[in-house]
């Protein structure tokens, strides 16, 4: 994971699309939203309600899927398989 002040290392990346994902639980973030790259990264937004924070991982689309299932549902995910690269 990558601090906020890195976040420039998402420009002239391509979104090959974007998941969001609710809390089911009362856990802290309350709301994460992934942008997922063509190379296969990801960038996350996260909110606690009063601020939001980005995170810049190497999780791929199936690990974004399944990470924190058990307390998070997805509530969109809207991704463009055929733009992923394989790694």
């Amino acid at each position: 994971m990558v601090s906020r002040g890195d976040i420039h290392k998402v420009v002239g990346k391509t979104i090959a699309g974007v998941i969001v994902k609710r809390s089911i639980t009362p856990t802290s973030p309350a709301h994460q939203i992934y942008l997922i790259f063509s190379d296969n990264t990801t960038c996350e937004f996260y909110t606690d309600e009063s601020e939001i924070y980005p995170s810049f991982t190497f999780l791929d689309y199936g690990q974004v899927r399944e990470i924190s299932s058990d307390v998070m549902e997805i509530k969109m995910d809207h991704v463009d398989t055929s733009l992923l690269e394989k790694r």
